[in-house]
């Protein structure tokens, strides 16, 4: 629960330095999101893990992360984050991920997930900004598989697909 208040403080810190309307400030930060589907994952080595990792994610006009997919071990994982600018196509989601218990059995923990730009498709067909195809890899540093679900897995790479709306 603590972690779910930090989230939101965060959250509304952002939306409260302006002295815009909320409403305004909301329709301006959803308008330029980027809306995106989670689409598979491959375990390395592979393993008994759910390679199937469907779901839907959001990134607004500042960077905040929001998402929700099947993840690897069978159950739901929702992220709540921050996503740093780009360098070199490379960025990373800071936040909380919740559908693990990784660490003392706590649904929530704190996680870094980097990323890289694959490919960006400007104005890939009519009303669409541009297609992003995103490529997440978490490697696993602890041999004890921090994941729990048995694999020993050292790595998971995870494909994304995003689209920004005119």
């Amino acid at each position: 629960m603590k972690h779910i208040l930090i989230a939101l403080a965060f959250l509304v810190s952002v939306f409260s330095v302006s002295a815009q309307p909320l409403s305004d400030r909301l329709k301006a930060e959803f308008a330029e999101a980027e809306y995106g589907l989670h689409l598979i994952s491959m375990h390395v080595p592979n393993s008994t893990t759910n390679n199937g990792n469907l779901g839907a994610y959001l990134i607004t006009k500042h960077n905040i992360v929001l998402s929700h997919y099947h993840n690897s071990v069978w159950t739901y994982t929702n992220v709540v984050g921050w996503k740093t600018p780009e360098f070199y196509r490379m960025s990373a989601t800071l936040g909380y991920i919740s559908g693990y218990k990784i660490l003392n059995g706590k649904d929530w923990i704190f996680g870094v997930i980097p990323e890289v730009r694959l490919a960006t498709f400007d104005r890939p067909v009519e009303g669409v900004k541009e297609l992003n195809v995103r490529l997440e890899v978490i490697p696993n540093l602890d041999k004890t598989d921090i994941l729990q679900h048995g694999s020993n897995a050292v790595g998971l790479w995870h494909l994304a697909a995003g689209i920004k709306f005119n």
